[in-house]
C-alpha cells in the first residue's frame, strides 16, 4: 500500500507540473474585470491591477486543481481495463456460467469488459444531466463510490452471472456516471485547451490500469507464480477486490473534492490567443448546436461509425491481451508488466492525440492514428511469436492508439457541434464504443477456435482502415 501512496503522490505532481509548464504572464490579460472595480478610498489608487493579478493567479490554481482531481477520479475509472488481467485470477465458477462444460473454450467472463462498456453508455447521459443539477464535484463522487462498491460487492458473488451484475453493470454504471464531469469542469477553465484537459483528465484512465494491473497482481499472486495456478491464487481474489476497493473509494472522495466548474464570471484563463489550425478548432468549438440537430446529422453518423471500426481493435486488444499471450508465453509477471506498460502507453496516448488536435485540428492526427492502428493490430501474432520485447511494443502501441480515440473524441464533439452541447452528444456517441467491444470480442469467441487468433487480428486491422476511408466524410478542421 506504501508503493500504491507513492505512486499517487508521483501521479499528482507530475500532473501539476504539467499544467504549472506554462507560464503566467507579467500582467493580466485585459479582459472584463472579475468583479466591478470599486473606487480607492485615499491616493493609493494603483493597487488594484495587483489584485487582479493576484485573483487571476488564484483562479488558474484552482483550474489546474481541478484538472488535477479530474485525473485522480479517472484513475479509478480507468482499472475498467484491469479485467484484461484479473480474469486470470478468477476462480471456475467466476469464469463461465456453467464451469462444468468449460473445457476449452474461451471463458465467459471476457464479456465483462464490453457490459462494463455497455452500462457506462447508460451511466454517461444521467451523468450529464446530474452535473448540470447538483454540480461535477457531487457527481464524479458518486460516479466514484459507485465502482467501488461494485467491485466490493462482486468478491462476494458466488456465480458468473451476479458477478457479471455487480462488477461489470454496477462498475460500468459509475463510470459513465463520472466520466464527463471532469472533462466538463477542466473545458470551463481552459477554453481554448480542451484537448490538453481532455488529455491530462483521461491521462488518469491509463495511469489507474497500470497501477491496479500491478497492485492486483501482487495481492492475487504474490509469489509471482506461473499457469495454472494452484488454489491459493485463486483464494486470493475475493480480498484482492475488497482491498482496491475501498482504494478507489478513498480516491474517488479526494479527487472528486477537488472537481470544480469555474464560476461563470466571463473570464478566461487562456491568455494567448489560438491561431492557424487552433484558432479554426476553437472557432469551430463554439458553435451551438443543438443535440437534436448533432445527432441528426451526418457528421454524427460519420463518427458513430468511425469509433465502430476504431475501437473495435483497441478494445478487443485490452479484452484479450492476456488470454492470446498466455499460449505463447508461460510469465506471469511478464503478461502483468505489458498489460500495465500498455495501460501507461493508453494514458500517453490520451495526452498526445488530444493535444495534437489542439494544435493542428482532429482530422490530421486521427488519420495518423488509424493507420498505425492497423498495421500494428495486424501485426499483433507476428510480435508475439518474434519474442517478449516485440510483444510489449506492440501491446503498448495498441493501447497508445486506443488512448488517442478516447481522449479525441469528446473535443470532436465539442469542434463539430459545439462545447454547450458536447457532453450530451458525447453521451448519444459513446454507445459506439460498447458496440466495438461488443462485436470485437464475440468476434474473438466465434473465430478464434476455428481459425485461430491471426486472421481475427488482421480483421480488427481492416477495420481501422476502413475507418480511415469514411474519415474524409467528418465537417471538422
Amino acid at each position: 500500500m506504501t508503493r500504491f501512496a507513492g505512486s499517487v503522490v508521483v501521479v499528482v505532481v507530475l500532473a501539476l507540473a504539467v499544467a504549472a509548464a506554462r507560464p503566467l504572464p507579467a500582467t493580466p490579460r485585459k479582459t472584463k474585470p472579475l468583479s466591478p472595480p470599486t473606487k480607492p478610498s485615499g491616493g493609493g489608487g494603483g493597487g488594484g491591477g495587483g489584485g487582479h493579478h493576484h485573483h487571476h493567479k488564484s483562479d488558474v490554481l484552482r483550474g489546474m486543481l481541478s484538472v488535477c482531481g479530474g485525473t485522480i477520479v479517472h484513475t479509478v475509472l480507468g482499472t475498467l481495463y484491469c479485467w484484461g488481467n484479473f480474469i486470470a485470477y478468477a476462480p471456475d465458477n467466476l469464469l463461465y456460467y456453467d464451469p462444468a462444460v468449460a473445457a476449452d473454450r474461451q471463458p465467459d467472463a471476457l464479456g465483462i469488459v464490453p457490459l462494463t462498456i455497455l452500462f457506462q453508455t447508460i451511466g454517461l447521459p444521467l451523468g450529464a444531466e446530474l452535473a448540470r443539477r447538483v454540480g461535477t464535484s457531487t457527481t464524479s463522487i458518486l460516479g466514484g463510490l459507485l465502482v467501488a462498491t461494485g467491485v466490493f460487492l462482486a468478491s462476494y458473488a458466488p456465480n458468473l452471472q451476479t458477478f457479471m451484475l455487480l462488477y461489470g453493470a454496477c462498475f460500468g454504471f459509475g463510470v459513465g456516471i463520472a466520466y464527463t464531469s471532469p472533462l466538463a469542469a477542466g473545458w470551463t477553465w481552459f477554453p481554448n485547451h480542451k484537448g490538453l484537459v481532455n488529455g491530462l483528465v483521461l491521462l488518469g484512465f491509463g495511469t489507474g490500469g497500470f497501477l491496479f494491473n500491478l497492485i492486483g497482481t501482487q495481492l492475487a499472486n504474490p509469489r509471482g507464480l506461473k499457469p495454472p495456478y494452484p488454489p491459493e491464487v485463486y483464494a486470493n481474489f475475493p480480498s484482492m477486490l475488497r482491498t482496491i476497493a475501498t482504494v478507489y473509494a478513498v480516491a474517488s472522495i479526494f479527487g472528486g473534492m477537488l472537481v470544480r466548474a469555474k464560476p461563470d464570471d466571463g473570464a478566461s484563463l487562456d491568455d494567448e490567443p489560438a491561431s492557424g489550425a487552433a484558432a479554426a478548432t476553437a472557432a469551430a468549438a463554439a458553435k451551438d448546436v443543438s443535440v437534436r440537430a448533432a445527432v441528426r446529422s451526418p457528421s454524427f453518423a460519420a463518427l458513430y461509425a468511425i469509433i465502430v471500426l476504431t475501437a473495435s481493435a483497441g478494445l478487443t486488444c485490452a479484452s484479450v491481451y492476456k488470454l492470446f499471450a498466455s499460449t505463447i508465453f508461460d510469465s506471469d509477471a511478464f503478461l502483468a508488466t505489458a498489460g500495465a506498460m500498455g495501460a501507461v502507453f493508453n494514458g500517453l496516448g490520451r495526452l498526445f492525440w488530444a493535444a495534437s488536435v489542439d494544435k493542428i485540428g482532429f482530422k490530421k492526427p486521427f488519420a495518423t492514428l488509424l493507420f498505425i492502428q492497423a498495421v500494428n493490430t495486424a501485426l499483433v501474432p507476428w510480435a508475439a511469436h518474434e519474442g517478449q520485447l516485440a510483444y510489449l511494443a506492440s501491446t503498448c502501441l495498441s493501447f497508445f492508439c486506443m488512448g488517442g480515440t478516447f481522449s479525441t473524441a469528446p473535443t470532436c464533439c465539442a469542434i463539430a457541434f459545439g462545447s454547450k452541447s458536447a457532453t450530451r452528444v458525447y453521451a448519444y456517441l459513446f454507445p459506439a464504443f460498447a458496440l466495438a467491444s461488443l462485436g470485437g470480442v464475440e468476434i474473438a469467441k466465434i473465430l478464434v477456435p476455428t481459425l485461430g487468433w491471426a486472421p481475427v487480428y488482421r480483421l480488427l486491422g481492416l477495420s481501422s482502415l476502413i475507418a480511415l476511408v469514411i474519415l474524409p466524410l467528418l465537417d471538422v478542421p
